[in-house]
């Protein structure tokens, strides 16, 4: 066993483009065009840095991958022609955030409405060339858009640490933003951060930045008091961060004091009576009846601001509560938000007739928990989006699975229950999930919820 030291996993994760992809065989099909050293990566005399740094990682990619030198060059005639790799944007097409137009002939045209879909027309050429182990590509054209609004993750180098190489990474396994812990103004987990630069050079990668909230907002949304001092809470956030996505609530790390007799109405940490734990929930952690009101403060909070600021609050911890209990819960929230709910908690794996709940998330989940179900169908009643916390063991768009699974769904997804079968759950109309988030990988290496492209 070869011996590494702590961290070095980091130098391989890295590498954003592997080499020796390229299978020196095969040779190109008759509907098929071939890249070789004579091509030329072509874009606008006005291209946006954006724009320059996707035709250099593809440029990188072709030399590295696939060992093809091509040159990129500014054009002021932006137009198709043979042994070019045009990107260009055209405003006028109809195409969702981040989607393109790929077209193949005796050249290759990516086509986005904006410039994030230039970035990801680039790497799916990545994808294209790295299943066929070659520089080869089909001829055709096809549109490409994204079938989730969102997909975010936490950084999988160091909790909060997103250098560009980090950043580069997340974009080419195929997610759209990042996951950014919040406690004060510049102030992450990790301590004092210029969090307006990640935000910064996320955009530029294409990614979009949650801003995870950490941020205290002690005070009853009924109290007098109550606008002016949620206004003096998240007023400052958004102001400061006017190009944050959003903003992720949990309810554990946000306390309010309820007035919900079911609830200590307190801090999880003063819930003690003469010593002994009150056995009632801290409020963070039950369906509160004033919860909904307090959620709505926040946003009318940020919508005197920036209403463009998406607000998202994940049930969570509180998804234990009785079903009916959840449901009026989701019913009663503000509907300008979008619920946060989590693929696999609370159900009941069995092996061998051993039962064991899934505490938080699995690897194992194959299908989604009754918690989820439940409270994805009740948001779809209310027309509220839907966010969700999926273990994906690998690919872009299946939910609740590990690779084996994968595996069998890539060559026989009709043999999978629909559960399993990629896509299905995003293609359910019912359901209007949108979003995703991935965790960030744990403390000695086990993988939990951060993705790989198989």
């Amino acid at each position: 066993m070869n011996k590494e030291n702590n961290y070095d996993f980091l130098k391989r994760m890295a590498v954003i483009h592997k080499s020796g992809r390229r299978d020196m065989n095969a040779t190109p099909m008759a509907d098929e065009t071939a890249i070789d050293d004579s091509w030329e990566i072509s874009i606008p005399c006005d291209a946006s840095s954006k724009i320059i740094r996707a035709a250099e990682d593809f440029q990188d990619y072709l030399l590295v991958s696939m060992g093809i030198g091509v040159k990129i060059e500014k054009v002021a005639k932006i137009e198709p022609k043979a042994k070019r790799i045009l990107f260009r944007i055209d405003a006028g097409k109809s195409l969702k955030k981040g989607g393109f137009e790929l077209e193949v002939t005796d050249g290759v045209t990516v086509t986005g409405a904006e410039a994030r879909g230039i970035i990801y027309g680039a790497i799916r050429l990545e994808d294209l060339m790295n299943y066929r182990e070659a520089p080869f590509l089909k001829k055709g054209k096809n549109v490409r858009e994204p079938l989730a609004r969102m997909r975010s993750i936490h950084s999988g180098c160091s909790i909060d640490d997103f250098p560009d190489w980090q950043l580069n990474a997340i974009l080419h396994a195929g997610f759209t933003a990042i996951d950014v812990f919040i406690k004060d103004i510049d102030t992450t987990t990790k301590g004092h951060a210029n969090i307006n630069d990640i935000i910064d050079r996320a955009d530029e990668f294409g990614l979009d930045t949650v801003l995870y909230n950490y941020i205290k907002c002690y005070k009853h949304p009924d109290d007098p008091d109550a606008e002016e001092f949620f206004d003096s809470v998240y007023g400052p956030i958004a102001r400061h961060y006017p190009k944050a996505a959003a903003i992720h609530l949990v309810g554990e790390s946000l306390e309010f004091p309820s007035h919900d007799p079911h609830t200590t109405g307190k801090r999880w940490r003063d819930s003690v009576i003469d010593g002994i734990p009150d056995t009632r929930p801290s409020p963070g952690w039950y369906t509160c009846y004033d919860y909904p009101a307090y959620i709505a403060r926040i946003r009318k909070a940020l919508d005197k601001v920036n209403p463009n600021i998406e607000l998202i609050y994940n049930t969570y911890n509180s998804g234990w509560c009785p079903a009916e209990d959840r449901k009026k819960f989701i019913e009663a929230m503000p509907k300008n938000i979008t619920i946060h709910v989590t693929y696999d908690i609370f159900k009941m794996i069995e092996r061998e007739g051993m039962k064991c709940p899934v505490m938080d998330y699995s690897g194992v989940a194959e299908e989604p928990g009754f918690y989820f179900e439940s409270e994805a169908k009740t948001a779809a009643a209310c027309g509220l989006r839907l966010r969700a916390t999926t273990n994906t063991g690998g690919t872009t768009w299946d939910f609740g699975t590990h690779p084996a699974a994968l595996a069998q769904a890539n060559a026989q997804p009709q043999a999978l229950p629909p559960q399993l079968r990629p896509g299905q759950l995003l293609r359910d109309p019912s359901l209007r999930l949108v979003a995703e988030s991935r965790k960030r990988p744990r403390k000695g290496g086990v993988l939990q919820r951060r993705n790989r492209r198989l």
